[in-house]
């Protein structure tokens, strides 16, 4: 088992600072590791998740084939399968064993050739505490494709044997000396990102790796796995600024919390309502600049088409644009505290050794032993009931009342996109296809009404702010916010109108999961 964290190359000599590595510093052993990454011209390894790769250590030649971390993959284990081998080519007849085995052939032996390399100074020290021991490695890497190249430098601490939990404590320490991050890019997809010439993309959600059968622990933990890897996945994205970065590490906040949402029972401990509220703070400091990234693709280029070239339109689209300049500028700096790094790790290790891990409580310990299969029937129809009962009555609900249906249908989606592996027969990836199109319906609904609710009091503070005497075009942006917000009234009154055929097509729906 291992861990990565990332940190600026500069701060290593704060990390070796440490008492703890201090003290072993003696011990440190460095070295010089180049690897080649190889694939097709068509990239066809990095198109099935997979890296191969040879690194080159004075004489020694070993081949690393690895199962490349996905939207659902572990954070601290990771499929490889290392041979030693004579020169610096692949050797592709001892993989047979590993997934390259379903796309060897001839040809593609043939069609493989190097596609970048790293160049990496490794230092090595021996960790022991009183209940475990572990390495840590200090790794300055050089990611060279073609004339183009990106520095990554990263701390990895190998658990070689003893108590988890002593792995995720060093990480803390040498956190408290520096500010270390959770890091889930690897090596092969930073080297593939250089060769598309562009920066780390928004990372969406991944598919569920459960297998039928597995108990319920298991399950949550590969869930919240998938949850945690997308939101720490999504930091590059968020701090240069991408709206689709802060709208998907949302996406993963929102997931992590349905998850925890769906498996209360299990999880119901001081410890878990400490985990929901950080994960809580972190979305209400990005909420901001995604709902004003929302007015301004759905709302402004309306009255941009009704006013183009209105100077006072302009002034209120750069009031706007202000606005979520400053909203964006919270989210980059919420992600650069401690409070966030900190969030990362305790999440990482409550997964794996948290308090609803190692409680001998007899109804949460036959709660996670439970089979899966069985807790998704029953969570998935309990939760359908209920929805179902509330849509019933649409027309009749207040705006408090829309909210809570909408958070009840996105963790039965989500729940659904959780357990779709369990029910993967024909006759239910059909229904299971239906009866998300309708949730979907009916979560759009609501999140349009949702969405629109929002837009209009954003409006009104605009409208209804004081008039300050120095701010000459005060009155025009409060005039326009006063336009916008009428709009946005109109709509919603249209939206409420659609309901009845939106409440139809759930009530058409078969359950997927009988």
């Amino acid at each position: 088992m291992d861990l990565k964290l990332q940190l600026p190359q500069a701060l290593f000599p704060l990390v070796e600072d440490v008492p703890i590595v201090r003290q072993v510093a003696s011990a440190a052993k460095t070295k010089q590791l180049d690897s080649v990454y190889f694939d097709t011209d068509k990239f066809k390894l990095r198109e099935v998740g997979i890296s191969l790769r040879v690194r080159s250590g004075g004489r020694n030649h070993v081949q690393t084939i690895k199962c490349e971390p996905g939207p659902s993959s572990d954070l601290t284990t990771r499929g490889e399968w290392e041979t030693e081998i004579k020169g610096t080519a692949p050797d592709l007849d001892g993989a047979s064993d590993t997934p390259l085995k379903r796309l060897l052939s001839k040809k593609f032996a043939r069609a493989l050739k190097p596609v970048f390399e790293t160049r990496t100074q490794r230092k090595t020290l021996p960790i022991k505490t009183t209940h475990a021991s572990m390495e840590l490695a200090l790794d300055h890497c050089w990611i060279t494709t073609g004339d183009k190249s990106e520095e990554v430098c990263e701390i990895e601490i190998e658990l070689k044997q003893g108590d988890r939990t002593e792995l995720f404590e060093l990480a803390r320490t040498l956190a408290k000396a520096a500010p270390l991050r959770l890091s889930v890019r690897s090596k092969a997809e930073r080297g593939y990102g250089l060769i598309d010439g562009k920066p780390a993309q928004a990372v969406l959600g991944g598919t569920m790796p459960l297998q039928s059968g597995e108990n319920v622990a298991t399950a949550f933990q590969k869930i919240a796995e998938s949850c945690l890897r997308q939101i720490a996945a999504n930091w590059e994205a968020v701090n240069r600024g991408d709206p689709e970065g802060i709208h998907q590490m949302r996406v993963g906040l929102r997931r992590l919390l349905a998850a925890m949402s769906l498996f209360s029972q299990m999880l119901s401990d001081r410890q878990c309502d400490l985990i929901k509220a950080e994960l809580k703070w972190l979305m209400g400091e990005l909420t901001q600049a995604r709902e004003l990234h929302v007015f301004s693709v759905s709302v402004l280029p309306h009255l941009r088409d009704a006013y183009a070239g209105d100077n006072a339109f302009k002034m209120f689209e750069g009031k706007i644009d202000r606005l979520q300049s400053l909203a964006e500028a919270r989210a980059r700096a919420a992600i650069e505290t401690d409070r966030f790094r900190s969030l990362l790790l305790d999440t990482a290790e409550w997964i794996h050794d948290g308090e609803w891990i190692k409680t001998d409580d007899a109804l949460r310990v036959s709660l996670k032993e439970q089979i899966i299969d069985k807790f998704a029937r029953q969570t998935l129809s309990s939760r359908t009931s209920k929805i179902m009962k509330r849509a019933r009555k649409l027309d009749d609900l207040g705006a408090w009342q829309r909210h809570k249906l909408r958070i009840a249908a996105k963790k039965l989606r989500y729940g659904s996109e959780f357990f779709e592996g369990l029910f993967a027969s024909g006759p239910a990836k059909r229904r299971r296809k239906s009866f998300l199109h309708a949730l979907e319906a009916l979560q759009d609904y609501l999140g349009n009404l949702n969405d629109i609710a929002g837009h209009i009091q954003l409006c009104r503070s605009m409208a209804e702010a004081p008039l300050p005497e120095a701010d000459a075009n005060a009155w025009q942006i409060a005039f326009f916010a006063g336009v916008a917000s009428n709009i946005e009234e109109r709509r919603l009154e249209k939206e409420m109108r659609s309901n009845t055929r939106i409440h139809r097509q759930l009530n058409k729906t078969k359950p997927f999961w009988i």
